[in-house]
């Protein structure tokens, strides 16, 4: 009896190659590569209507549920799934650098505006600096040693796979 999954990738040839090895490793065999747009229209008022395109990868894999290896292949992919939900929620902690806001477009109204503009700029500035400085400080080991775990899972099982 054979298992399929199927993932979105972004589509480019690194990282759809990226995914294929990666799910390999775990015994997946690569059946199917189709690539889809999705088109996505609002419309504003006054403003008319806004399409946006999303572009993807859609693979699709498939492996063998009685082979010898699956038990201990498959308790090592879902390790390994829950190392990458921790990394991934990790990264989602890193500061983003925001663009115009409120207060820059009220630092323009401001009696000196120019002044004001420029010292509101800095200050933001070196906040963002500290803010990516201290997630670089509290994260950086805690990413290597995760993306460590998730090396060591993702060879223990290629070499499960493929003892046999």
């Amino acid at each position: 009896m054979r298992e399929t999954k199927i993932i979105q990738v972004y589509p480019s040839d690194y990282a759809i190659e990226k995914a294929i090895k990666e799910w390999e490793s775990f015994g997946w065999e690569m059946t199917g590569n189709q690539r889809y747009s999705d088109e996505n229209s609002v419309y504003l008022p006054y403003l008319g209507t806004e399409t946006t395109t999303t572009t993807y990868n859609k693979l699709t894999f498939s492996r063998e549920k009685s082979s010898q290896w699956y038990p201990e292949v498959k308790r090592l992919e879902e390790e390994y799934e829950e190392v990458q939900r921790r990394i991934s929620s990790i990264m989602n902690e890193k500061p983003v650098k925001k663009g115009w806001g409120f207060l820059d477009v009220l630092t323009v109204y401001l009696p000196v505006p120019l002044i004001s503009f420029i010292v509101y700029q800095i200050v933001k500035k070196v906040k963002y600096k500290k803010a990516v400085k201290r997630f670089e400080e509290n994260s950086t080991k805690k990413l290597e040693d995760l993306n460590s775990e998730a090396d060591v899972l993702r060879y223990t099982a290629f070499k499960a796979v493929n003892a046999t």
